[in-house]
């Protein structure tokens, strides 16, 4: 039975017990102890609940930090990879080949591919407008303070904020 089983129960019970009160004010011995082993099962279900939460959570931080330790092992892979390509591309320039093949491999020095690279070295501002690329994006921070002053701005507005769950 899940904690929402629970709530449904326990609300069906409760109705149960207004209906079933004897006019002297009495509970039904047998509604009364249905309620009181409910209340029990939704504190020792919740108490489930709640482990199972900070048992994934525990385990979800775990994976994070194993997970990042292992992507550093592998950015030093790749790093000492590239080192050792740049390493070998430069004792061809040495040598002067273009190609080499051994018993396992076939090496060959070559032009990279894609659009040629530039270099743009003074302010973009100085430059005609049609090389010039634009960006405009919204002010958050001014519009929810503006907001928050009681300032009407169409399009915008402040949102509720929402609600969460503290295990402690």
């Amino acid at each position: 039975m899940s904690i929402l089983d629970l709530h449904h129960g326990s609300q069906i019970l409760e109705l149960w017990a207004e209906k079933s009160v004897d006019q002297f004010g009495e509970l039904d011995p047998v509604l009364d102890k249905l309620l009181q082993e409910l209340e029990g099962k939704i504190e020792d279900k919740v108490e489930s609940y709640c482990r199972i939460i900070r048992e994934l959570e525990l385990t979800a931080k775990a994976r994070a930090e194993e997970a990042a330790r292992i992507k550093e092992l592998a950015d030093r892979d790749t790093n000492a990879a590239k080192q050792m390509k740049n390493r070998l591309q430069y004792f061809f320039s040495l040598q002067n080949l273009k190609k080499l093949e051994t018993k396992s491999f076939r090496l060959s020095v070559c032009a990279n591919g894609g659009h040629q690279p530039i270099e743009v070295s003074c302010d973009p501002s100085e430059l005609p407008e049609q090389f010039q690329k634009v960006t405009v994006s919204a002010n958050n921070e001014a519009i929810r303070e503006a907001l928050t002053m009681g300032t009407t701005l169409t399009g915008c507005k402040l949102l509720p904020r929402g609600e969460h769950i503290r295990i402690k």
